[in-house]
């Protein structure tokens, strides 16, 4: 019998085959894990709505190799709870069947102190089946607040989108709360507003004034601070953490390969940490200015491709 485990957490990932390997990049940099599959177990808390692949979160309160040995611990545990509701976390694999399910969610809600709100609920509870364990606890779903950004007043058909945004500023800064971000050719500010939302210090710097100026929009729209330079990257004299830049490819303009290499040594010179974002491998280039390649991705879109590459 295992008695409480207070401390360890459940996530429930989801994705597309396409994002499947980005997703796993962004997990790693959050929580210092490999993963594989739609569920993992660490003893690290996040907030489940920081990620757009984190479905939700089960805060393990107690674990038991059988659905009667959960019952027991729990009972022992004298939980007294008012106006809480079972929430099935539905996964193919890792949970019980629906009939199992509601065996569990009765016999465990006859030995809670209290009474169930199924109506309003003031808390939610879960109960999962995974690897031979049973598991009972809190659970949190993301709040896909972040989906709001994607109603910004002005957008580009080229910009990243959203969740790449968002994910691409956890895998720069991690779980470092005072790291320094820096997006220095930050276009609309996609990757501008999913930092601020996540109460990131950033900063972005734009080299076209009318594009500049849609992004301070966008940022204002939101109720966001103004953190938008029109300036070049190649002025930047402030020295940041990490950058992350969207490497301008020419779709619209052209754009020479002697241009986007000057803008690499711009960010060897104001970051210690790039996430640099191309259409082709520019693993020549990074390491010709002086970087280390410490981890990549590709992201699928059809017929169009993205390399996530971070180096220091």
């Amino acid at each position: 019998m295992k008695e409480a485990i207070a401390g360890k957490y459940i996530y429930v990932i989801n994705h597309t085959l396409d994002e499947e390997k980005l997703c796993q990049m962004e997990i790693k940099y959050l929580f210092n894990i490999v993963v594989k599959g739609k569920i993992f177990i660490s003893d690290i808390w996040i907030n489940p709505s920081r990620s757009p692949y984190i479905r939700c979160v089960l805060s393990v309160q107690y674990q038991a190799y059988s659905l009667d040995e959960l019952v027991r611990v729990i009972e022992s545990g004298k939980i007294a709870l008012s106006n809480f509701k079972f929430v099935r976390i539905r996964i193919k694999d890792g949970e019980p069947g629906y009939d199992a399910w509601i065996e569990s969610v009765a016999r465990i809600g006859d030995v809670i102190e209290g009474n169930p709100g199924m109506e309003n609920p003031e808390i939610l509870l879960s109960v999962m089946s995974v690897d031979g364990s049973w598991y009972f606890g809190k659970y949190e779903r993301n709040d896909n607040r972040w989906m709001e950004h994607k109603n910004k007043p002005h957008n580009s058909t080229y910009s990243l989108t959203s969740v790449i945004s968002r994910v691409l500023v956890n895998i720069a800064v991690g779980r470092v709360g005072e790291c320094s971000l820096v997006d220095p050719c930050c276009g609309v500010g996609t990757v501008i507003i999913e930092a601020l939302s996540m109460a990131v210090r950033v900063r972005g710097y734009e080299i076209n004034g009318n594009i500049a100026k849609q992004a301070k929009a966008n940022l204002a729209y939101f109720g966001y601070e103004d953190v938008i330079e029109h300036a070049d990257m190649h002025d930047i004299e402030k020295h940041y953490d990490v950058a992350i830049i969207d490497i301008p490819y020419g779709l619209i303009t052209p754009y020479s390969i002697d241009k986007q290499m000057q803008l690499i040594k711009s960010a060897r010179r104001i970051s210690d940490r790039l996430v640099l974002v191309s259409i082709t491998c520019m693993d020549e280039a990074l390491l010709m200015v002086g970087f280390s390649i410490f981890d990549r991705c590709q992201v699928n879109k059809g017929y169009f491709k993205r390399y996530v590459t971070l180096c220091e």
